[in-house]
C-alpha cells in the first residue's frame, strides 16, 4: 500500500515545514534574549551613568537602570527586522 521511501519523503517534508515555522517563531525571541543580556551587562557596568546621561540629554526623569535591559531587548528585537543581508563585493576590474 505505502512504500517506505514515500513515508520517509513525507516525513522529511513535514520536518522541513516544522523547522521553518520554528525558525520564524524563535529567531526574534533569540534576538531579544541576546540584546536583553547585553542590556543587563550594560546595567551592571555603567547603568547609572548611562541613565543620567539620557535623562540629561532628553530633559526627562524616565530612564532608570532597571529599565535598560528591557529597552535594549526591545530595540534589538525591532532592529532585527531592519537588518540587511547584502554584502559588498569589490571587483578587480578597472573602471574606465
Amino acid at each position: 500500500m505505502f512504500d517506505n521511501d514515500d513515508f520517509l519523503d513525507g516525513m522529511g517534508c513535514l520536518g522541513v515545514i516544522v523547522m521553518a515555522v520554528l525558525l520564524v517563531v524563535f529567531a526574534p525571541m533569540l534576538s531579544f534574549v541576546c540584546c536583553y543580556f547585553g542590556g543587563w551587562l550594560c546595567k551592571i557596568t555603567f547603568g547609572p551613568t548611562l541613565c543620567n546621561a539620557l535623562n540629561t540629554l532628553f530633559n526627562v526623569s524616565f530612564f532608570t537602570p532597571e529599565k535598560i535591559p528591557l529597552m535594549a531587548g526591545a530595540l534589538g528585537w525591532i532592529g532585527n527586522y531592519f537588518r540587511s543581508e547584502k554584502s559588498l563585493s569589490l571587483s578587480s576590474k578597472k573602471r574606465s
